[in-house]
C-alpha cells in the first residue's frame, strides 16, 4: 500500500509538471498530499516544514545559488563569458565539443550551484546552433553529472568508499568506464549541433593556441579560485562561492549606479523558493516515514535480493533528487542482506541511485536548467530518461558478467 502511495505522490507531481505549473508551488501540493496519505500528525507536518525552512543546509544551499548567480550576472557583464568561448573556440574548434565541455569542466565542483554557472556559457556557445529551450536543458544538465560517476570530489563516491571500504583509486578506476560510457551516449543529444561555431565565435588559432589557453584559463579564474578553495582547503561551499563573488564584485568596479541593478537583477525569488519547496518535500518525506517503510514493502516482492535494493535506491534517488541519501540508506542494507558482495554491488547501488537522482523533477540541478533556459522539466526529463536507462543498464549487464 506504501508503494501505491508513493506511485500516486509521483504521478501527481509530474500531472502538474507536464501541465507547466511551477514547481514550487506543485511541491508544496505534494507535501501536503504527503502527510495526508501516510496519516502524518498537523503538528508533525508543520514541524517539519519549519525546520526545513531554517535548516542549515538548506540556507547554505541557498546562499551558494545567490552567491553565483551574482558572481555569474558581473562576469557576464564584464566579458568573461565571451572571452571563455573564444578561448574555448580557439583551442577546440568544434561547437559541440564545446557545449559538452562547458558543463563538465564547471562540473568538477560538486555544487547544486554550479549547473547555473554553466548555464549561460551554454546559452552563449549554442548561438546560432538552432537549439530548443528543452535541448539545452538537457545537454547543459547532462553533461554536468557525467563526472559525478567517478569524480573522487563527489561527496557520494566519497560516502561510497567510506562504506564499503573499497581502496579510491580502485573504486575510481572501475567506475571511470561508466563516465566515459554516459559521455559517449550523451552524443545523441548534440546530433543537431554543427560542429562548427559560428562565425562570430570562431577563431584563427594558428600559432595563437598557447594564447587561447591564457584567456580561457584567465576567464576561468573565478571557477578555479572556488574549486580550489573547496577542495584545497576544505572550504563550506557557501563560504568559496561568497569569498568568490565578493573578488569578482571588486575586480569588476563598477560603477555606484550600475551595483544595485547588477545584484538585483541576479537575485530570483523563483529559485529561492523552489528550492524551499523542494527541500520542505524531502523533509516531510523524512517525517512521514515513507522512506523507512519501503525496504520492508521490496522484500515482499517476488525479485533477487540485489534488485530489491537496487529498486529501493532507484525509488529513494527519484523522492529525493539526490544520490546521498540513496546510497547512505542502501549500500549498507544490501552490504548486510547479500553475503559475499564485492565492488559491482557497490557499483550496482551506485548506479541505480545516479539513475533516480538523474530522471526527477526533484534534482535541484534540473530544475534550476529548466528554469533558466524557460524549458518544459517534463519534456526535459522525458527526453533524458532513455539515455539515463541505457546508462543503467549497461551497469547492470557489467554486474550479472562480474558476478
Amino acid at each position: 500500500m506504501e508503494l501505491v502511495k508513493i506511485l500516486l505522490i509521483l504521478v501527481f507531481i509530474m500531472a502538474l509538471l507536464i501541465w507547466r505549473k511551477p514547481l514550487g508551488p506543485v511541491m508544496i501540493g505534494a507535501s501536503v498530499l504527503l502527510a495526508v496519505l501516510f496519516w502524518l500528525p498537523p503538528l508533525d507536518f508543520f514541524r517539519a516544514v519549519g525546520l526545513s525552512l531554517i535548516n542549515r543546509t538548506t540556507i547554505e544551499l541557498i546562499l551558494t545559488l545567490v552567491f553565483i548567480m551574482m558572481m555569474e550576472n558581473i562576469m557576464s557583464k564584464k566579458g568573461y563569458m565571451e572571452r571563455m568561448l573564444t578561448g574555448m573556440s580557439g583551442l577546440f574548434g568544434s561547437r559541440r565539443v564545446i557545449l559538452a565541455s562547458i558543463p563538465a569542466i564547471i562540473g568538477l565542483l560538486p555544487s547544486a550551484g554550479g549547473a547555473l554557472f554553466s548555464a549561460p556559457l551554454v546559452e552563449k556557445a549554442s548561438h546560432g546552433a538552432g537549439l530548443s529551450a528543452e535541448d539545452k536543458a538537457i545537454i547543459n544538465n547532462y553533461y554536468r553529472h557525467v563526472v559525478e560517476i567517478f569524480f573522487p570530489t563527489y561527496p557520494t563516491v566519497l560516502l561510497s568508499i567510506q562504506i564499503s571500504g573499497i581502496p579510491i583509486s580502485t573504486f575510481v578506476l572501475f567506475m571511470l568506464p561508466f563516465s566515459l560510457i554516459a559521455t559517449g551516449l550523451g552524443l545523441v543529444f548534440l546530433r543537431k549541433v554543427n560542429k562548427k561555431p559560428d562565425k562570430e565565435q570562431k577563431v584563427k588559432t594558428s600559432g595563437r593556441r598557447k594564447a587561447m589557453l591564457v584567456m580561457l584559463l584567465a576567464s576561468l579564474w573565478p571557477f578555479l579560485a572556488m574549486l580550489l578553495l573547496i577542495l584545497g582547503f576544505k572550504m563550506p561551499v557557501h563560504i568559496a562561492a561568497g569569498g568568490v563573488m565578493l573578488a569578482v564584485f571588486l575586480a569588476a568596479r563598477l560603477r555606484k549606479e550600475e551595483i544595485i541593478p547588477t545584484l538585483k537583477k541576479a537575485f530570483d525569488w523563483k529559485i529561492v523558493l523552489m528550492v524551499f519547496s523542494v527541500m520542505i518535500f524531502k523533509d516531510v518525506l523524512n517525517a512521514s516515514g515513507a522512506i523507512e517503510s519501503l525496504p520492508q514493502v521490496l522484500a515482499a516482492l517476488p525479485i533477487p535480493t540485489y534488485l530489491i535494493f537496487v529498486f529501493l535506491c532507484f525509488l529513494i534517488g527519484i523522492l529525493t533528487g539526490m544520490m546521498m541519501p540513496a546510497v547512505a540508506i542502501g549500500l549498507p542494507l544490501a552490504m548486510a542482506a547479500i553475503p559475499g558482495w564485492g565492488l559491482p554491488l557497490v557499483m550496482l547501488i551506485f548506479m541505480s541511485a545516479y539513475f533516480g537522482s538523474m530522471v526527477t523533477p526533484m534534482h535541484l540541478c534540473i530544475t534550476i536548467t529548466a528554469n533558466y533556459y524557460k524549458a518544459n522539466i517534463a519534456t526535459v526529463l522525458l527526453r533524458s530518461l532513455p539515455v539515463y536507462a541505457i546508462v543503467f543498464f549497461v551497469s547492470w549487464l557489467a554486474y550479472l558478467i562480474l558476478v
